[in-house]
């Protein structure tokens, strides 16, 4: 049997020599780009690039996780928390988990016979692929049974 892996996909906003910046600068692992949940309890509608520390300062209020997003061309950063704090579906594509990461991110497998849609807003599956649960503990995603 392979073992699965999350596909991680490409980030949203930054390129590798800024991924490779933050994860020195931070000693922290780059998760990818999700969504998080907002005050109002919705999911963001653009992705925020999530990072993973595992000693975080939560005397200053840190969680382990947080993310990075432009805005107008100015940087901010924000807890990243939420953007694992429920499950997520996932499509089986050979060895790899292909997570729709934000809302119409849309996926095809490699052979375009089948697709995932939705981020955590909804999912939205063409074709039959098989369907996975994902759900991530520290720094490692965790895939489940059928979804």
């Amino acid at each position: 049997m392979t073992k699965l892996e999350v596909k991680v996909g490409d980030s949203y906003w930054l390129n590798d020599a800024g991924i490779e910046n933050i994860k020195e600068r931070y000693d922290a692992t780059y998760m990818g780009s999700w969504c998080v949940k907002q005050d109002s309890g919705e999911w963001s509608d653009m992705p925020i690039e999530i990072f993973y520390v595992s000693d975080p300062d939560v005397e200053a209020g840190h969680t382990n996780y947080f993310g990075i997003f432009f805005r107008e061309d100015e940087c901010f950063i924000c807890d990243g928390s939420t953007a694992f704090s429920e499950p997520m579906a996932g499509m089986v594509d050979g060895d790899e988990v292909k997570v729709s990461r934000y809302r119409k991110h849309f996926i095809w497998n490699r052979d375009e016979t089948a697709s995932i849609d939705g981020g955590r807003d909804y999912t939205k599956t063409n074709g039959d692929p098989e369907i996975r649960t994902v759900i991530v503990e520290g720094d490692q995603f965790i895939i489940t049974g059928a979804g």
